[in-house]
């Protein structure tokens, strides 16, 4: 279908006009007809039109388009290319025996002495000619020509474009098809066919499935239609068509109070005419805007942001158009800093950090603007916000301001805060400028940022005792009590403060408060506060740090399965700068492994995301496990006691914090150092029982009981299962009935299997069932009876077909490793070699 069909759908009444018109200057009584419309509503097709009809009818048609109107006599040249005595023409027209149709394109373009001639010509009664003009609405030049008939072609209806698109598609629209081409439209035929055109030849349908296709369709051609009309308005009218498309609805009359301009455009039909003008369709208004260039926009985005705020308009309305340039003065950085303020208020955070950071670009040594920004951030990158409160607080002139943005620290980022913050919390909380409940927040966080420091945990640990019963600060008691935890004493007072702390903080009180309740043992208690807190803030970066807890907790309520998957998602979401949780994370992993006798699954973790910048002790714990994975017992072992070392140096001695000395005394035992083994399980006992939960006594006396030989040992096994019983530490019973078991077998098999089998439904519950093979380090003098879970799976992958390299490559450890764990497995299972254990994992796999 032509675009010529498309736009005389609808047009039947002009046809019939037109004939009327033709019919009557035949008998000598000729007229004017003038039609007019904006863009694209098919003028110059209906000219086509009324030229063919006359034509078929015998008439002589003569036909042009205006030009320039600054070139004289320009229009007549077109409709007689070859005469230049236009009276004689008249003359001739006018004295004619037959009908004369004299058709003219875009009336509105016509220079002066065409139109004087024109309208001597509609004058001129009695004639057979007929003389048809078209003019698009909005343009300069005359509406009429002497008393013709004038007639606006008006829009496709919903019929009209019904049939239009059945034309091009051959097929009828859907009815919400059809509205939606109404819609976007305005039932102006050209844009209406360059839509449907364009979605025919991106393979679309008629349907309401192709909706949003049709939507997002820009016709090239139209928009350089409308910007060769616009090339021909006044200024006035080009800059509001500008600024309608640069700056969207309802800023241009702000811009040039000039309703008039926006009058034409809608005139034109570019625009529709309300409070609010808006492009028809929003390929004029790229089409327009492409035509700016970068300074353009800026100073027509800062016109309309100083016009908004004449108008007294709230400040992120005003700011939205100072984001497009450099922010060039002082007026601009206060008004978006008080675009950022607002929408914090309100809770909108990525708006307060858009316009806070252009602020900062042009005057980045805002304190004022450092801090604001930095409030922000706290929730969803709050890395960058300790950075911004660093760099602000030199420049903020009161104690006052100081603690407050120091204040806006999460507690649990402080051990990543540069030194010159640690060092301005140290002096405030001895300002006695400040009022005594400042500086005591200022002290409890220069007391956390520190404790990782000789003397400051038992230090912060004897404030602890003398905290007020009532009106405590929740983050000072929080932070106390957490030193008291570390320190492993006083878990009844631990206990009860936890339980207090407002279930509202999740940056600092509440993970504080759940990681002292797991080491109490109270893990049902510690897993409601952090689930309570998460549920706050769903889609906050505190959710990295409650997580991080939360592996802790599930590591320590014997579900280390569920805490290594939690701590690797929160490793794989978690900001490196967030040292804290990276190293919570690592922890866990590490225990997690050490624990369950799977060595090999969390290495390629541990190798991705160890940090320099983690604690000295995380450092050394994670090497410590890396050497364990390539069965490198002395230097894991000297690993683990230099991370232990580190530990007791800042006074965190609690067992339940981690169990490096039962790690420890298993593998100085392993390696035939039966006196140093019992020596550090002897001192874990002793701290487990000054701390005083069943989870650390009970380990104590099961790693002990691991290490040592005859009836000895089944006692110790015995008091173990004593202190565990009707506790929620259900791992380590599982373990202690295991090695029970293990022990029990040559002297009392029944008793064995029945231990053995409590062991396993335990460890089963707690989603470990291949405990048992972990136990048998323990239970053998530190030799295994049969394959742990790492390898078990090198012997699958032999099976599978790997050689030792690749092996050694997909489980991130070194080639002697996998020698070392090959050699081991062919002298447990009896094999003689590589192709007999590939037979048997094979069979395990059936």
């Amino acid at each position: 279908m032509r675009i010529g069909t498309a736009v005389l759908r609808e047009r039947d009444a002009e046809i019939d006009l037109v004939t009327t018109a033709l019919a009557a200057a035949r008998r000598g009584s000729g007229g004017t007809l003038v039609f007019s419309g904006p863009v694209g509503i098919g003028r110059s097709a209906l000219c086509g039109e009324i030229a063919r009809i006359a034509r078929e009818q015998g008439a002589r048609v003569l036909r042009a388009v205006a030009g320039s109107v600054a070139v004289p006599a320009g229009l007549l040249h077109r409709l007689f290319p070859d005469l230049d005595d236009f009276a004689a023409l008249r003359r001739e027209l006018l004295g004619s025996t037959g009908p004369v149709v004299v058709i003219v394109d875009d009336l509105h373009r016509a220079d002066a002495d065409s139109l004087r001639w024109l309208e001597s010509l509609a004058e001129s009664a009695a004639s057979r000619v007929l003389l048809v003009a078209s003019r698009m609405d909005g343009a300069d030049g005359p509406a009429s020509l002497g008393s013709s008939t004038c007639r606006r072609l008006d829009p496709l209806t919903a019929d009209g474009i019904s049939a239009v698109v059945e034309d091009l598609f051959g097929e009828r629209g859907d009815d919400e098809f059809v509205r939606v081409c109404q819609d976007i439209s305005a039932g102006i035929p050209l844009l209406l066919y360059a839509l449907l055109q364009d979605l025919r030849e991106a393979g679309g349908r008629p349907c309401e499935s192709d909706v949003e296709l049709l939507r997002a369709l820009r016709p090239r051609a139209v928009g350089e239609r409308a910007l060769a009309v616009l090339r021909e308005q006044p200024e006035p009218v080009r800059a509001a068509a500008r600024d309608i498309a640069l700056l969207g609805p309802g800023l241009a009359a702000r811009q040039h109070s000039a309703e008039c301009a926006a009058g034409a455009l809608a005139e034109l039909g570019l625009v529709v005419a309300a409070d609010a003008p808006r492009f028809v369709h929003p390929v004029f208004a790229e089409a327009v805007a492409s035509q700016s260039d970068a300074a353009e926009a800026a100073d027509a985005h800062r016109a309309a942001a100083r016009s908004l705020h004449a108008d007294d308009q709230p400040p992120e309305v005003v700011a939205e158009h100072l984001t497009c340039d450099v922010v060039r003065d002082e007026w601009e950085v206060e008004v978006l800093r008080a675009a950022g303020r607002s929408a914090l208020r309100r809770g909108d955070e990525p708006a307060a950090i858009r316009c806070l950071r252009r602020g900062l670009l042009a005057r980045p040594d805002r304190a004022d603007l450092l801090t604001d920004l930095a409030r922000a951030e706290r929730s969803g990158d709050p890395a960058a916000a300790v950075r911004h409160i660093a760099q602000a607080v030199p420049g903020l002139d009161s104690a006052g301001q100081r603690s407050a943005a120091l204040n806006e620290i999460p507690l649990a980022l402080l051990d990543a805060a540069p030194p010159s913050v640690v060092d301005e919390l140290g002096r405030l909380r001895g300002n006695d400028e400040l009022p005594s409940d400042v500086r005591d927040a200022m002290d409890a966080r220069y007391r956390f940022a520190r404790l990782r420091e000789a003397g400051w945990t038992s230090d912060t640990a004897s404030l602890f005792r003398d905290l007020p019963q009532e009106d405590a600060d929740p983050e000072r008691a929080a932070v106390l009590l957490h030193a008291a935890a570390l320190g492993g004493t006083d878990v009844d007072s631990v206990q009860a403060w936890a339980r207090k702390v407002p279930a509202d903080d999740a940056f600092g009180a509440v993970p504080l408060a759940a990681h002292a309740l797991a080491m109490a043992d109270e893990f049902g208690e510690a897993e409601r506060r952090l689930r309570a807190v998460r549920a706050l803030a769903p889609d906050s970066a505190a959710t990295l740090i409650i997580d991080a807890q939360w592996s802790f907790v599930l590591m320590r309520s014997g579900r280390p399965s569920e805490a290594a998957a939690l701590a690797e998602r929160t490793l794989r979401r978690c900001d490196p700068e967030l040292t804290s949780v990276v190293a919570d994370c690592l922890v866990t992993l590490v225990w997690s492994m050490l624990d369950t006798g799977d060595l090999v699954r969390a290495a390629p973790v541990l190798s991705r995301h160890r940090s320099r910048k983690s604690p000295e002790w995380v450092r050394s714990l994670c090497a410590g496990a890396l050497a364990a994975i390539g069965d490198e017992i002395e230097t894991a072992l000297a690993h683990l006691l230099e991370c232990g070392r580190e530990l007791d140096r800042a006074g965190w001695r609690n067992p339940c914090l981690l169990p490096w000395r039962s790690w420890v005394c298993l593998l100085q035992h392993r390696l035939g150092r039966s006196e140093a083994a019992v020596e550090v399980i002897a001192e874990d006992h002793r701290l487990a029982v000054q701390w005083g939960v069943p989870s650390g006594i009970g380990r104590a006396l099961r790693v002990w009981g691991a290490v040592t030989d005859g009836e000895a040992s089944i006692d110790f096994f015995r008091r173990a299962l004593d202190v565990l019983r009707g506790t929620p530490c259900t791992l380590e019973s599982a373990k202690t009935h295991l090695l029970l078991g293990q022990r029990l077998r040559a002297t009392a098999p029944a008793e064995a299997a029945e231990e053995a089998g409590r062991g396993e439904l335990l460890a089963a519950a707690c989603g470990v069932p291949g405990l048992r093979s972990a136990v048998h380090i323990a239970a053998n003098g530190g030799t295994h009876a049969e394959p742990t879970p790492a390898e078990l799976r090198i012997a699958r992958l032999v099976a599978a077909g790997f050689g030792n390299q690749r092996i050694a490559t997909e489980l991130a450890v070194s080639s002697r490793a996998v020698e070392k764990h090959l050699t081991r497995i062919y002298r447990k299972l009896g094999l003689a070699g590589r192709a007999e254990l590939a037979l048997l994992a094979a069979s395990w796999e059936s």
